[in-house]
């Protein structure tokens, strides 16, 4: 083969591929896997327990959702598993923190109430 031919069929594989990597296709399942892995993290009580972690992770789903939007589908894909591994870790933060804050509750009931002394801060008149 030519150093010509060689030039021309160089181009174009990599044309080819710069178009094949700019059609990759919408990631439907990752943004399944990432809602789905999100409504468990709902479920654990992330809203409750974990506020500022849910808030973040909401975000993150909408920016994702935005980048699908803008057809930017391989950024939002690697976003979406992230998400997805995050959520799956926070999870287990949110119900680490719900045991926590309920154990705290048993903890605080079954103390007993400590006796107020009476209030000897009165004056009296004389």
């Amino acid at each position: 083969m030519n150093p010509i031919a060689s030039r021309i069929l160089v181009g174009v594989v990599v044309v080819v591929s710069l178009v094949l990597g700019g059609c990759a296709r919408k990631p439907e399942k990752e943004l399944q896997d990432a809602r789905d892995a999100i409504k468990e993290l709902e479920d654990a009580g992330a809203p409750q327990y974990i506020p500022d972690d849910w808030n973040r992770i909401n975000a993150s789903l909408k920016e994702a959702e935005t980048k699908i939007d803008e057809k930017k589908y391989k950024e939002a894909r690697e976003l979406l598993l992230k998400i997805v591994e995050e959520a799956n870790s926070l999870k287990s933060k949110a119900e680490e923190e719900a045991k926590r804050q309920e154990e705290q509750q048993q903890e605080e009931q079954q103390a007993p109430e400590a006796v107020t002394p009476p209030d000897d801060t009165e004056e009296t008149q004389q």
